[in-house]
């Protein structure tokens, strides 16, 4: 899970990328699942958690550094890509990445309805 803290007045910026990403992505026939979460209630202003869930730990030796860059190079061009990435820089403040990790063996099995 990647959080995004969005300035101040910069969410549709940043909502914009996420559309442009993503049509790279669709384009490029390289779209993960994924889910992004906005706080409705509570909780800091601005923060978007960007989830892309994995079957197993080797999935995360996947995409090299620049991926993002890469695919949105050759969905719009370099011009384009640039324009975007700053975009996404002018609209986030700070980033943070955490790993969840499923524990089925410290979960507990709720009986059946």
């Amino acid at each position: 899970v990647v959080t995004f803290q969005v300035r101040i007045g910069m969410d549709s910026a940043f909502e914009n990328f996420l559309k442009k990403l993503k049509h790279a992505l669709e384009e490029a026939g390289t779209m993960p699942a994924y889910s992004v979460f906005v706080p409705a209630l509570g909780g800091n202003g601005g923060q978007w958690a960007v989830s892309v869930p994995h079957q197993a730990m080797a999935e995360f030796g996947g995409p090299s550094r620049g991926w993002m860059e890469q695919v949105l190079v050759q969905v719009y061009g370099h011009a384009d890509m640039q324009v975007i990435i700053d975009g996404l820089n002018a609209a986030v403040e700070s980033t943070t990445s955490e790993l969840f990790v499923l524990r089925p063996d410290l979960s507990m099995n709720l009986p059946p309805a």
